[in-house]
């Protein structure tokens, strides 16, 4: 069975994240969702996965700067595990701990 590519991965990942209410934001250099909750964004470079936490009003886009790689291969991560990880790590980041 042929691998998946970063590219096919990344598109299945923002199509399930905008199925369950993420605001995505395709065809940029950094592709990017921001949670329902308004809580964390979750940011694809061309093979790597990284989040970072939102504070208040402060933008996708903006919080780039701070975010984290989160560590998983965007090929074999299901769109509620990507969720559940970026959850848990900017929890973690919000409180110091990550």
């Amino acid at each position: 069975m042929a691998t998946m590519t970063f590219k096919a991965a990344r598109a299945m990942l923002l199509r399930g994240l905008a199925d369950k209410g993420w605001v995505c934001s395709s065809g940029l250099k950094v592709d990017h969702a921001r949670s329902p909750e308004g809580d964390v964004a979750v940011y694809f470079k061309s093979q790597s996965v990284h989040f970072a936490p939102l504070r208040g009003t402060e933008s996708a886009s903006a919080a780039f700067r701070n975010a984290h790689s989160l560590f998983v291969d965007p090929r074999s991560i299901s769109v509620g595990e990507l969720i559940e990880t970026a959850k848990r790590c900017a929890a973690r980041a919000g409180d110091g701990v990550g």
